[in-house]
């Protein structure tokens, strides 16, 4: 492939070949000042029909050569239409370059599949293209129309994909236990109200009532329950949800306020 220096103004950004959802501002300024550091950029593919330039993978160099008050830039040129500028975009930032998004990839699924490059392909043929799983590619075969399923929602929405599971599987229903219990055994989660003996002692032990249990009470059951499975499932889970709502710039009082009550639960459970 010939390498050539074009004029910025030359290359077409345009025409539906950045593969990305959006621009990354700061990779455009990291890219500059490693320009402007005497560094070297990889030159960016463009494919040339005879009057455009197309930008196929390097949209964030060109923009950053821009930035850096550079007039030109040197490219790879191929020969070509801009459907095959768009199909080598697909193929853009696999391997290099700044990492691709869950949504940048279903985006990139979604324009492949509708190319006609992918009619009578495989998914695995266009998932092999993408750089995604093949089974990313064939739920948007049989559903062109559904969401990413990587629990990625827009800025302001809840997640309606569950991301694992934190609660045990539920319990078998048994028979009630019968009122008397040889031994003081009581059900989970209750005062033992029967004589408790051990071993030859045969001097009984003052019952407890039921009710609310003391504070002590509460405390050691707290501790004992802090750091098992589940109580570690749960707050990984808060911390996950917390986290993400962070990341996704969520400041609804009615949810941090939920947040708060729970983790105020998980550390007294």
């Amino acid at each position: 492939m010939p390498e050539r220096l074009l004029r910025i103004d030359e290359i077409d950004l345009g025409g539906g070949t950045q593969s990305r959802r959006a621009i990354n501002q700061t990779h455009i300024e990291d890219l500059s000042d490693a320009l402007l550091a005497g560094d070297d950029l990889p030159p960016p593919e463009v494919f040339f029909d005879g009057e455009k330039y197309w930008c196929a993978d390097g949209h964030h160099t060109v923009l950053a050569h821009r930035k850096a008050d550079r007039d030109r830039v040197r490219c790879n040129v191929h020969n070509g239409t801009l459907e095959d500028a768009l199909w080598a975009s697909y193929h853009a930032n696999i391997k290099h370059g700044l990492k691709r998004t869950p949504n940048d990839k279903a985006k990139v699924v979604r324009a492949a599949l509708a190319h006609p490059n992918a009619k009578g392909m495989s998914a695995r043929e266009v998932a092999r293209h993408c750089g995604v799983d093949h089974k990313t590619v064939a739920q948007y075969m049989n559903k062109p129309d559904m969401p990413p399923t990587d629990g990625v929602v827009a800025p302001g929405e809840f997640p309606t994909n569950p991301i694992f599971q934190v609660c045990d599987p539920p319990q078998e229903e048994v028979e009630n236990p019968p009122e008397q219990n040889d031994g003081g055994i009581e059900p989970p989660g209750e005062f033992p109200t029967n004589p408790i003996f051990k071993g030859n002692d045969t001097t009984q032990q003052t019952p407890r009532k039921r009710g609310r249990p003391t504070r002590e009470e509460a405390a050691r059951r707290a501790n004992s329950k802090r750091g098992t499975p589940l109580w570690v499932k749960v707050d990984t889970a808060l911390g996950v949800c917390t986290r993400g709502f962070d990341k996704l710039g969520i400041q609804n009082d009615q949810t941090l306020a939920a947040f708060k009550s729970l983790h105020l639960a998980l550390e007294n459970c």
